[in-house]
């Protein structure tokens, strides 16, 4: 429905967080003109079906420009002036209005399962552009990927990377198996974040391109991509809806002021960078640790004593956080450690609230009963979500008193029943029993 896509899409397009941007500098002269040498490959590999913006412009409008034969002089000139136009767009020297009437979004609302009659179905907002902005921006991700990628390895693996996932999960398991061998006091944490790429500040993203291209003068890469993100991100963009009782069909949802436009190929490797600055400085800060990402899944690994408490590494990390936007989901942080005993004495009064280190059950009768318990919570939260306003006070303390029972009941788990261990990239690392346990769920 019209309303639900709508309440979706505007949670994670915060609207008072819009900062301006700094006016884009020329390029400079004799540089190379903006590289959209892959832009041919780009639209002849994309699916006809694929979601376009509120223009229409689909890759089929656009292939006859390359792949036609064509007997009019302007017909034959239309693909390089199709590039042109895309090199004035990502070449910052189009005017503001005419790159957001360009860069406009329509979101579709992707329902995730079939809702029950009679209740809103549970929709996942998906926005796309057209296939000209799409195009231009796509090659240039393309081209750039691994100019960036060498700028943030080691910490960030996802860009560049050939299996970064796969990387990023066994050399953990590696370093963790390192640390025991030593006798090292470890732990690894993995962060949360939430909405991680639609919550970014945009201009510090850009700060930090201009950064990478003033540090690189000579890098055709960095002069574009710092050049691309302002055309992209230096104006609110505008998202828009199907509504087939609206002008057009088309409904006005709300403008994109924070985060990269989830439309745009750039997102993907404009927000590692600036995560790479905080992961960098992180580890200057604290030597001895180390940090390591896939996107927005970061992990902090070292020392129990130098990551939590006070000023520790944690602290540090979730400070710079704030400062770029990004707000972390406490509540889904994992802690795994070898030092417990060095864990639990270094833990703040703060972070002690909510950092816990994960565990599975290993007893069958005392997890089921953990597990049902939770089962009733978490179908208490939903039925006091939709109950009506005259019983919804009565449904929500209902459900936070079987919440707090269940929690209860997990924290009294005594010690010989618990496997410790987190999860993350698809991978599971711990106490035997824990990624024992992981690898049959798997099954």
């Amino acid at each position: 429905s019209s309303s639900v896509a709508s309440v979706g899409i505007i949670a994670p397009n915060p609207q008072d967080r819009w900062e301006p941007f700094e006016p884009v500098t020329d390029r400079p002269p004799g540089a190379d003109e903006a590289n959209l040498s892959l832009c041919e490959k780009v639209i002849a590999a994309t699916k006809p079906i694929i979601g376009v913006g509120p223009r229409g412009l689909r890759p089929g409008h656009l292939k006859p420009l390359f792949q036609g034969f064509f007997r009019d002089e302007e017909a034959m000139e239309a693909w390089q002036l199709f590039l042109d136009l895309g090199r004035r767009y990502i070449g910052g020297v189009m005017p503001p209005w005419v790159r957001r009437s360009l860069n406009k979004e329509l979101l579709t609302p992707l329902v995730k399962t079939a809702p029950p009659p009679g209740e809103q179905p549970d929709c996942r907002p998906a926005k796309a552009r057209d296939m000209d902005v799409s195009s231009w921006t796509k090659a240039q991700q393309r081209a750039h990927c691994n100019e960036v990628s060498r700028q943030l390895i080691p910490q960030q693996l996802a860009i560049g990377v050939s299996d970064g996932v796969a990387i990023k999960a066994h050399g953990s398991n590696l370093r963790l198996e390192l640390a025991r061998r030593r006798g090292e006091k470890y732990m690894q944490l993995a962060l949360d974040l939430k909405n991680a790429h639609n919550e970014y500040n945009r201009r510090m993203a850009q700060q930090r391109l201009v950064e990478h291209e003033s540090a690189h003068p000579n890098s055709g890469a960095w002069m574009d991509l710092s050049r691309v993100h302002h055309s992209d991100c230096a104006q609110p963009s505008d998202v828009y809806m199907r509504d087939p009782t609206a002008a057009r069909g088309l409904k006005h949802v709300c403008e994109g002021k924070a985060g990269g436009p989830q439309g745009s190929a750039l997102t993907c490797i404009v927000f590692p960078i600036l995560l790479d600055g905080i992961l960098k400085k992180t580890e200057q800060m604290f030597p001895g640790i180390e940090t390591k990402a896939i996107q927005d899944d970061v992990g902090l690994y070292g020392d129990p004593a130098t990551i939590l408490g006070e000023g520790g590494a944690l602290d540090f990390i979730l400070a710079e956080f704030k400062v770029a936007g990004l707000e972390p989901n406490l509540k889904k942080f994992q802690a795994y450690t070898i030092s417990p005993t060095e864990f639990q004495a270094a833990l703040s009064a703060e972070q002690k609230k909510w950092l816990k280190r994960t565990f599975i059950i290993t007893d069958p009768i005392l997890r089921a009963q953990v597990e049902h318990a939770e089962t009733l919570a978490g179908d208490a939260k939903a039925a006091a979500a939709d109950a009506p306003p005259a019983t919804k006070a009565e449904a929500k303390a209902a459900a936070q008193l079987l919440a707090a029972a269940a929690e209860a009941m997990r924290a009294a788990v005594p010690e010989v029943h618990r496997a410790y261990g987190i999860t993350g990239c698809g991978a599971a690392l711990g106490d035997d029993a824990y990624v024992q346990d992981f690898l049959l769920q798997k099954e």
